[in-house]
């Protein structure tokens, strides 16, 4: 089984792909200006502290936060103690955030596909390799933490 690359390439990807629905198929304006942009840039600045949260507990507790990498040590304290997968939810927050400061429906098809990616993809694939490299531990901790929030 390989790990897929790199999230946040996928993102990347996905924002371009909500820029160039917003210009070019702007379907429907779903917040007035500007509270579009209000709303939109405080959901990337919580997209962005998850994101940076989470991948600060890995680097405190010196683990390589790639994904697909093997670990020694399983984080489940700070922001992990909330939601096991902050980095995720942080980007999906960020794409949202993106998405409302556009203002139009169209640009909600990249979050859209990326939460169905990581949620019937990415984090299976993840929680399987997990589940073998922990055992017990990581079965308690997941059900203990939701998976997103």
């Amino acid at each position: 089984m390989r790990m897929p690359k790199c999230p946040p390439l996928i993102a990347l990807v996905l924002i371009i792909l909500e820029v160039i629905l917003h210009y070019f198929l702007p379907i429907y304006r779903l917040f007035p200006i500007p509270l579009n942009y209000f709303l939109g840039v405080l959901i990337f600045l919580l997209g962005m502290l998850s994101a940076i949260t989470g991948l600060g507990a890995f680097r405190k507790n010196n683990v390589n936060f790639r994904p697909g990498t093997r670990s020694r040590i399983l984080v489940t304290k700070g922001i992990y103690g909330y939601s096991r997968n902050p980095m995720y939810l942080g980007i999906l927050l960020v794409l949202t955030g993106i998405a409302v400061f556009l203002g139009t429906l169209s640009p909600f098809i990249s979050p859209v596909l990326l939460f169905l990616f990581m949620n019937y993809f990415m984090m299976p694939f993840e929680e399987r390799l997990l589940e073998k490299r922990f055992g017990k531990s990581y079965l308690d901790y997941k059900r203990k933490v939701r998976r997103w929030i």
